[in-house]
């Protein structure tokens, strides 16, 4: 088992708490390699991390954004950069690999979650989001992928899908979050070419501490306080004082 992620300098408070939660799981003696998709860190940091976790492969990409920016081509590059990584480490023979976001917690043991026998698992919403651009009905927050063929046929119709996204709409008159609502309209129209395994995103991708959550994503919510490293981790604050993070 691999996972991929990615992380730029204004992210490297989150990226100490989700390899300081990872490594102190028994899961993460099954765990071989934990991609890192640089996409703007400094020298530094990289060497802090590599020094604290020996299963950490740093990739460098074309993408150099140290502070994490809301312009919507600066966002959609990130996102980008992480999707097509996954299709080269996919290509390269790297599966089974699991692409979580950064800004992620792990509470508890996550593997057995995971369905090795689909062909991709992806995150699926209890309650679906309604938004401009369609219903949400997953996230793009963790998502595996198990078979090399059939996952690298999906991940380039996943590319394919949010370029024409950008192409149809324009780049500043779409959402900066390409990623799920790619994802989202993908998933049925494929769902027949292959095996896919619906994971319950309030056990792998929870917004919030609860009993049955195994990962917590501190995900954001739009701009201002609500974006801040301080609000996002109060949801773990009772586990760890994320200051110790900074």
């Amino acid at each position: 088992m691999n996972i991929l992620t990615v992380m730029n300098e204004d992210y490297s408070s989150y990226g100490r708490i989700f390899f300081s939660s990872l490594s102190k799981l028994s899961d993460y003696n099954k765990i071989e390699k934990i991609y890192v998709i640089d996409t703007g860190m400094e020298e530094e940091t990289k060497a802090e991390f590599l020094s604290s976790y020996d299963r950490i492969w740093f990739i460098d990409s074309e993408v150099n954004h140290a502070k994490t920016s809301h312009n919507a081509q600066d966002w959609r590059e990130i996102v980008a950069t992480k999707v097509k990584g996954l299709s080269s480490l996919v290509e390269a023979g790297e599966s089974p690999i699991c692409m979580i976001d950064i800004d992620c917690f792990f509470k508890e043991n996550f593997i057995d979650e995971i369905n090795l026998e689909a062909d991709i698992n992806v995150c699926k919403r209890r309650k679906p989001v309604a938004l401009v651009m369609g219903l949400m009905t997953h996230i793009a927050s963790f998502f595996c992928v198990n078979n090399n063929d059939k996952g690298l046929d999906f991940l380039k119709m996943w590319i394919e899908r949010m370029l024409n996204m950008e192409d149809k709409m324009g780049i500043n008159k779409y959402p900066n979050h390409i990623e799920t609502p790619a994802l989202c309209e993908l998933i049925p129209r494929v769902s027949h070419l292959l095996t896919i395994e619906h994971l319950d995103q309030d056990v792998v991708s929870s917004n919030s501490l609860t009993d049955e959550s195994k990962i917590i994503h501190l995900k954001g919510e739009g701009l201002g306080y609500n974006s801040t490293f301080e609000y996002r981790t109060k949801r773990i604050a009772s586990l760890i004082d994320p200051n110790d993070y900074i």
